[in-house]
């Protein structure tokens, strides 16, 4: 009987199934580092963004709030 390398198309696909897991273990592995990165930066807080504009007079209120407004 003639073989038609039909037998081979497993192996392919146990070498498609570990490459796939290997990927997926580094892709895992590099958002952890991600992540591990950024909260280990500056714990400080956010930075300090000034704004100017207009707001309208119901918001007045919270604009002044010493919560919102931080002496610079």
């Amino acid at each position: 009987m003639v073989d038609f390398g039909h037998g081979g198309g497993d192996e392919r696909k146990v070498k498609r199934r570990r490459l796939s897991i290997a990927l997926a273990v580094l892709l895992l592995v590099a958002v952890g580092v991600v992540i591990y990165v950024d909260r280990s930066g500056d714990s400080g807080g956010p930075a300090t963004t000034q704004v100017r504009g207009v707001i309208g007079s119901e918001k007045v209120a919270f604009f002044r709030d010493q919560r919102v407004v931080r002496p610079q």
